[in-house]
């Protein structure tokens, strides 16, 4: 899902070129949010599809609250199952617990953003200086920091996944 991430950073791009129209401008800086988003949601989506194929097909609007409810239970029964007989083990799943529900809170958040951006073109995009934008006070920066995080986020699900995979 790095390719969407790219278009997103591409279209960020374009979005500062001041050879551009405003409202041209304007619409790259809304589709950079929009791809975002969407790298996010899809990343999130693979990953979790790959450790449990039950987990990918979801609806992106309600996937954090299937992170936070359905998966996060999973990875709270294991935790339960394991008890205090591995406490590596045990850590890295309460780890893992934290990032899933951090990574849900990304995705919450980067989809109100999209929702702003895809469907309220009163609220416009600002721009500061020569290479910096915000949409309703989210600056761009932390728009494309959002995949980098899921992706760090991730490492400690998969972690845990693969310890509790290997107890099986």
């Amino acid at each position: 899902m790095n390719g969407m991430h790219n278009v997103g950073h591409h279209l960020q791009i374009q979005a500062h070129n001041k050879d551009k129209a405003m409202y041209d401008r304007e619409a790259f800086a809304r589709s950079a949010y929009n791809r975002y988003y969407y790298a996010c949601y899809l990343h999130l989506q693979s990953e979790l599809g790959e450790m449990n194929p039950g987990w990918k097909c979801r609806y992106h609007r309600n996937y954090p609250e299937f992170i936070k409810g359905k998966i996060k239970e999973h990875f709270s029964k294991e935790k339960r199952r394991i008890g205090s007989h591995d406490r590596k083990l045990s850590r890295d799943i309460r780890s893992a617990i934290q990032s899933l529900y951090e990574a849900a809170e990304i995705l919450e958040r980067a989809n109100k953003t999209r929702v702003v951006a895809d469907y309220r073109p009163e609220t416009r995009v600002e721009f500061k200086g020569t290479d910096r934008f915000s949409l309703n006070s989210l600056n761009i920066t932390d728009a494309h920091g959002w995949y980098i995080n899921i992706q760090t986020l991730m490492k400690d699900v998969r972690r845990a996944w693969g310890q509790i995979n290997v107890r099986h």
